[in-house]
């Protein structure tokens, strides 16, 4: 009863169908941290956060997508608390329903203190996820069928990230990116107005928009 998300979509009809399984999302996020219900599926990943907002005590770049928090607690494991919402277990008595249960979590760090970082940090995370090239980090053997990127922040879909998105899209893996939580136009709100991400904005159990959703003709799941 209070998992009314997945209800609300219609998961467990979905499950008739699928449950994620052969498939690898890409958490581009904070990391990912020890938890019971997605250790066993968990895979590879790599830590993009540059030097300026790392804090895991490497200093930069390095092949360990471990979430070591953040400076402030209500941001704490951001990355973990979506990747449970895409892939927990389920049926295990632990946490909640993943919407894909079967599926493989790929942890991609990409935001770092205050859930804060560079857009070239977020759009090399994205390309590398999705099986592109990046300069200075080794190929990634286990690049995901969809990528996840649950964040938002002001203003118009800059060429580097339009160039993530569009590579993914031409490996055939595609984006998914938040429309965000401020309540306004998504027009207006970035990686959301990057044409070919999928843009998902939040219900509330009544099966209405949220308040605090960014809206508009962006969105494409809501």
């Amino acid at each position: 009863s209070n998992q009314w998300n997945l209800r609300t979509i219609g998961a467990s009809g979905a499950w008739q169908h699928a449950t994620g399984a052969g498939q690898t999302i890409g958490v581009v996020d904070t990391g990912i941290t020890d938890h019971p219900d997605l250790n066993a599926k968990v895979t590879g990943g790599y830590d993009f956060v540059s030097p300026d907002y790392d804090r895991d005590g490497t200093s930069g770049r390095d092949g360990d997508p471990s979430d070591p928090g953040v400076l402030n607690a209500s941001e704490n494991w951001h990355g973990t608390h979506v990747a449970g919402i895409a892939g927990a277990s389920t049926n295990n008595g632990i946490g909640i329903s993943g919407v894909a249960p079967d599926a493989t979590i790929e942890p991609v760090r990409a935001l770092g203190i205050g859930a804060s970082g560079y857009e070239s940090d977020f759009a090399d995370a994205i390309t590398w996820a999705s099986g592109g090239a990046v300069t200075g980090a080794p190929a990634n053997p286990h690049p995901s069928s969809v990528v996840n990127f649950s964040a938002a922040w002001d203003g118009q879909c800059s060429a580097t990230m339009k160039s993530a998105v569009d590579g993914a899209h031409a490996r055939n893996v595609p984006v998914v990116v938040a429309a965000g939580n401020a309540g306004v136009n998504a027009n207006d709100v970035t990686p959301a107005n990057c044409l070919g991400a999928i843009v998902v904005g939040a219900s509330a159990s009544t099966d209405v928009m949220t308040g605090y959703s960014n809206w508009g003709p962006m969105l494409d799941v809501l």
